[in-house]
């Protein structure tokens, strides 16, 4: 009778030690879990935003005259740059193209600039960078000068007080560094309004 009622005593204590275990199993498991996916939402990389601010002119030789149908300008564009991430990020190189369907049928830019030139984007945090680039107008590209009508009539519209800007597809391409490991490159495409430059 002593072996029976010790060996069911063995029973309950192993099946009431392998329950408990089992609890912390479970409970170790979900916590587990819960971290990994904590990890996953805080390191995951998020692509950087871009907001534009403004267009000028730069200050040195603005203007260029490539041939007797083609002219370049030299403007200054200053946008926000914005990290979602919650950690920093390194910007190796941001750039950027304009296109107009009045212009080459869309396909050929009439404006274009690179940042070659890294910086690092605070965690949660944003930066406003000054980006050369340059606008070139061929009116091979513009047979019906449609382009150039466009924008020195949106332009000009400012001397009365309307709307001095003018619609682009952009396509930008930021270089990003993450982690020190993780690099990527993204492409955006937006249209934009493009404010015309102060002169």
């Amino acid at each position: 009778m002593s072996g029976k009622g010790e060996v069911q005593k063995s029973f309950r204590h192993h099946f009431c030690c392998a329950g408990r275990r089992f609890h912390i199993w479970i409970v170790s498991s979900i916590a587990l879990i819960i971290a990994i996916g904590l990890t996953v939402f805080f390191l995951f990389p998020r692509t950087p935003t871009t907001k534009f601010l403004s267009v000028a002119l730069a200050q040195s030789s603005p203007i260029q005259v490539n041939s007797w149908t083609s002219g370049t300008a030299k403007l200054i564009v200053k946008y926000r740059v914005s990290n979602p991430n919650y950690i920093s990020i390194d910007i190796q190189s941001l750039s950027f193209n304009a296109t107009n369907a009045l212009y080459g049928n869309g396909t050929v830019p009439f404006a274009s600039g690179k940042n070659i030139t890294g910086f690092t984007l605070p965690a949660r945090g944003d930066a406003d960078i000054k980006l050369p680039f340059a606008v070139t107008y061929d009116a091979k590209l513009d047979p019906k000068l449609q382009f150039a009508g466009d924008v020195a009539g949106s332009c000009l519209k400012d001397l009365v007080g309307g709307n001095d800007s003018f619609v682009a597809d952009l396509k930008l391409v930021a270089e990003v560094n993450v982690l020190g490991s993780i690099k990527f490159a993204e492409d955006v495409q937006l249209q934009y309004n493009i404010m015309c430059p102060s002169l």
